[in-house]
């Protein structure tokens, strides 16, 4: 979908000098119109769209410059700024147009199911099915957990289990050193981990991460004498 935004800026320069001598008043109209709710900077902004994963995002400004008696001050106010420009208080009104990636959407709701256990086996089927179709891409799907999901390791390992299953393992490493980023003691990442290394040959290294883990189960233990068996055969 598409947006199309009209938004006052709150750094605009007659709004700071306001501020600085000590007034914050509501009016009929304008930048402090009773009827807004919030005011944003540009940075505010462009964070704001940055995060709802919108695209293309064009800022164009509507601009009220300063009254000669108000350039002077301005200019030395100008000077504390890290920027040194004094655009950011000329501008009176942001005019945006932006565009949301409808897969970002799509990925989204799909994680977010997989995350509260919904309808889990079908959800991860689609994704599955989305990547093998390239119908999805493997950056826009660990940028995706990282922006939407809470329980990042909790999704990333689930969705490792479910690409093993369908022999999708070319996701599987980049996927497991997104989790392992987050936490390194992990059970499930370090699991996964030893699990998948013993499967490739790589028992060495799977002996590595299962040693890892910290609270050995029933599970761990049996994979762990598993990879030791088969170190020891080689």
């Amino acid at each position: 979908g598409k947006i199309i935004a009209s938004v006052f800026n709150g750094m605009h320069y007659s709004v700071v000098f306001n501020l600085l001598n000590g007034n914050w008043t509501y009016k009929d109209s304008g930048i402090l119109d009773r009827e807004n709710l919030r005011i944003f900077t540009l940075r505010e902004l462009e964070t704001i769209f940055n995060q709802a994963d919108f695209k293309n995002i064009i800022i164009q400004t509507q601009d009220l410059p300063p009254k000669n008696k108000d350039k002077q001050w301005l200019e030395l106010l100008t000077q504390l700024t890290v920027s040194k420009e004094i655009k950011p208080f000329e501008v009176y009104q942001y005019l945006i147009t932006a565009e949301k990636d409808q897969r970002v959407s799509d990925v989204s709701a799909i994680l977010k199911a997989i995350e509260l256990n919904k309808n889990q086996d079908d959800n991860l089927n689609l994704m599955a099915e989305k990547l093998r179709e390239k119908e999805l891409d493997l950056a826009l799907l660990i940028e995706s957990v990282e922006s939407t999901v809470h329980e990042k390791q909790k999704v990333y390992n689930q969705l490792v289990t479910s690409l093993y299953s369908k022999d999708l393992y070319e996701y599987l490493v980049p996927l497991l050193q997104a989790s392992y980023q987050i936490n390194p003691r992990d059970y499930d990442t370090l699991y996964n981990w030893a699990f998948i290394l013993h499967k490739a040959g790589g028992n060495e290294q799977a002996l590595r991460f299962i040693d890892q883990i910290q609270n050995m189960d029933e599970e761990a233990n049996k994979l762990r004498e598993v990879i030791l068996n088969a170190t020891t055969e080689k």
